[in-house]
């Protein structure tokens, strides 16, 4: 038997597993630094005096919950890291969260689904040290594009704050644009260029919280997914990817879910992660859109799919009886010989039965990967399959 990790809850009565459930929204912002953008100091909205603790509260404020703000991580690299009150469970073969963002699909592309896609990389953490906070190793959820040849998967930029006394630059008075060279960046691959500034928004897009005169950011840039389209009526429309981003497809759909499965090391390995504890995601597109603007990612929320699979790493005071689940294999230790086992689905329906034979009971479930309650005598317990 490989090392039991997955799942250990030890004598809980049901009252009690009733009594710790969890959320399964984003309850904790841990750090709000998004890059330059039209709705940067607007979502949420900036206020003079206010610094990246206020900005990271107020994100918090928008995002948390149920609240179903915005929150708008700005041009390439822009980040937001957040979590929940729990551990979110990889449960085998299954969607395990979905990040909430405002992408939508027009209807008016010349291909199926186009609209608005400004897709953001993932990337998942699971707290090995224990003190709570981000500082472990980060995995990037591999999204359809990652072996995309067109992605850059070191990629860097740098963001210039416009200069005291800057004076626009306008070539088309009729166009988009009241300052064309608004914010100079400059990359790793030896481009350059500028974030211009929109007529129809007024607010700085620098964030005003920081004081450094250039931004950084680094990590994949995905391929461009703007297609500028229409013959007399010109209108720019943004694909979205396959699978594995944030803000890539609208909410409602099935394949905005997220599969801690598709987490990789720096080298591509599979992460082989039981649970994540952080989530950090960055807009990973840089391009311009005319009147669009700049692709920035916005997330809106996270929901964790099967809450009711938190607490499987959790271990009670009381270990004199214990229900461990590793894979497909229960085990079963302190109840007495004979010992009726009832297995139920989350959603109340007998799943499977057995009984124990001796202090120790090692049984193989002929059960399909997800959440399950097991009771056996007094005792009621959580597991999950994988």
């Amino acid at each position: 038997m490989k090392h039991l990790h997955s799942t250990l809850i030890a004598a809980a009565s049901l009252c009690t597993l009733q009594a710790a459930a969890v959320s399964p929204y984003i309850t904790e912002v841990y750090d709000y630094c998004p890059a330059p953008g039209q709705f940067v100091n607007i979502s949420p909205l900036y206020a003079e005096g206010d610094d990246a603790e206020a900005m990271r509260g107020k994100a918090l404020e928008a995002i948390g919950g149920t609240a179903g703000g915005t929150v708008s991580l700005g041009a390439f690299g822009g980040y937001i890291t957040f979590g929940f009150d729990h551990t979110v469970a990889n449960v085998k073969g299954q969607c395990d969260f979905t990040i909430l963002g405002n992408s939508f699909f027009s209807g008016r592309s010349l291909k199926p689904e186009g609209g608005s896609s400004e897709s953001g990389v993932i990337l998942v953490s699971r707290d090995i040290n224990g003190n709570g906070l981000p500082d472990d190793p980060w995995y990037e959820i591999a999204g359809s594009a990652h072996h995309d040849v067109a992605t850059i998967k070191d990629y860097s930029i740098t963001y210039t704050r416009p200069a005291d006394g800057h004076q626009p630059v306008v070539t088309d008075p009729k166009g988009a644009y009241d300052d064309e060279q608004y914010i100079a960046w400059t990359d790793n691959q030896g481009a350059s260029g500028y974030l211009g500034h929109l007529v129809v928004n007024a607010n700085n897009y620098y964030p005003e919280w920081l004081d450094e005169t250039t931004l950084t950011f680094s990590g994949t840039r995905l391929p461009g997914n703007a297609v500028l389209e229409g013959s007399r009526i010109k209108e720019w429309v943004l694909y979205p990817f396959a699978y594995g981003y944030a803000d890539n497809m609208p909410n409602d759909d099935s394949r905005a879910a997220i599969n801690l499965e598709w987490a990789v090391d720096n080298d591509g390995r599979p992460a082989d992660l039981d649970g994540i504890d952080f989530v950090r995601v960055y807009t990973a597109l840089n391009q311009q859109c005319g009147a669009l603007g700049e692709t920035s990612t916005e997330i809106c929320g996270a929901v964790d799919l099967h809450p009711d699979a938190s607490g499987i790493n959790d271990i009670s005071a009381d270990n004199t009886q214990a229900v461990i689940c590793d894979g497909h294999e229960l085990r079963l230790l302190g109840f007495a010989d004979g010992t009726t086992v009832n297995i139920y689905t989350i959603a109340g329906r007998q799943a499977h039965s057995l009984l124990t034979d001796g202090t120790i009971t090692t049984a193989r479930l002929p059960l399909s990967p997800g959440v399950y309650i097991v009771n056996a005598g007094n005792t009621t317990a959580r597991i999950a399959i994988r």
